[in-house]
């Protein structure tokens, strides 16, 4: 599957992205790493603890990032959540956040089974096999090296 077909098959502009961020490489690193993203699973927290700006910031977030990334549905959805959470108050969030969470479930959805064809489709440069320690080209520098502070808290390409 290429990025472009990934595009078309969550609905959203490919082109528009190209545009906006000119490097398909790049753009596949982030959305490869997308589901890492830490905001819906703030966003959750923060509506289960009642913590309306804990939650108002998470939202806000995933909505910038599925912005740059041309996730126009979910965007949209998580438009309608940080409007509503803008004041800082919770009630009546339900449907709104029922909603983000049914599109962001679905994207991730989506996006892993793109990556396993990406891998897949790899399997020729590796001998026919999915290397056991196969790592994305974008990794995180608190995961995958925190033993050096340089890497605290970024991101990085392998």
């Amino acid at each position: 599957m290429t990025l472009k077909e990934f595009y078309e098959q969550i609905d959203s502009d490919y082109k528009d992205v190209i545009k906006r961020l000119c490097d398909e490489n790049m753009i596949k690193k982030f959305v490869f790493k997308f589901p890492e993203d830490p905001s819906f699973n703030d966003l959750k927290d923060g509506l289960k603890e009642n913590d309306a700006e804990k939650a108002f910031c998470a939202v806000h977030t995933l909505k910038g990032v599925c912005s740059n990334l041309g996730f126009e549905i979910l965007y949209e959805a998580s438009y309608e959540l940080t409007e509503k959470l803008r004041n800082r108050v919770i009630d009546n969030c339900d449907e709104l956040y029922n909603a983000v969470e049914r599109l962001y479930t679905d994207l991730i959805a989506k996006i892993k089974k793109a990556v396993e064809q990406a891998k897949e489709d790899g399997k020729s440069k590796w001998g026919g096999k999915i290397p056991a320690n196969l790592k994305l080209p974008l990794r995180d520098g608190d995961l995958d090296r925190p033993e050096d502070e340089a890497y605290a808290g970024a991101y990085f390409i392998n």
